[in-house]
């Protein structure tokens, strides 16, 4: 192989990886149901580009789960809209085949062996609770509570933008 077609190799498969990388968020964008969520923020030190949304689906009752579901499973959170704002429907370990839904990973999980009340919560982490904040956003502060807009494409979903709620 030539020096030629080896520089041209380098060039185009970094441009082939980049335009298969695009072409999920560029289909959400396009065809994308939009949908939102409440949630609160936090940012840790002095990052002032990042913020961690804990969003209030991120905690539910344990009315979900049947005992042999445990801690460090994914699981399928079935959504519905009440208010302008999406609260969950119902969680299960099937993919939907319609609707609006986030995968989630169980963080902690109380069975019914356990009587304490407080203890019957589950903790549901989302990949999209980080959110990198755009130069209109700079003004959310910790602590805030913040309306989340996001789109949903065929069990993919982004976050577009998120506002301060008052």
């Amino acid at each position: 192989m030539t020096d030629r077609k080896k520089y041209f190799l380098y060039i185009i498969i970094p441009l082939i990886i980049l335009l298969i990388l695009s072409v999920s968020p560029i289909f959400i964008n396009l065809f994308g149901k939009s949908f939102s969520l409440k949630g609160q923020v936090y940012r840790e030190g002095n990052n002032q580009n990042t913020a961690y949304i804990n969003y209030e689906i991120a905690e539910t009752e344990n009315k979900f789960f049947k005992v042999d579901q445990q801690i460090n499973s994914y699981m399928y959170v079935y959504l519905e809209e009440k208010n302008g704002f999406c609260i969950i429907k119902d969680i299960k370990d099937v993919k939907p085949s319609e609707g609006i839904y986030l995968k989630g990973k169980i963080n902690y999980y109380s069975s019914e062996s356990k009587p304490d009340a407080s203890e019957n919560k589950v903790n549901i982490y989302y990949d999209i609770q980080t959110y990198f904040l755009s130069k209109g956003e700079k003004d959310i502060k910790d602590g805030d509570k913040v309306k989340v807009n996001l789109k949903f494409f065929l069990g993919k979903t982004i976050v577009k933008s998120i506002e301060k709620l008052e």
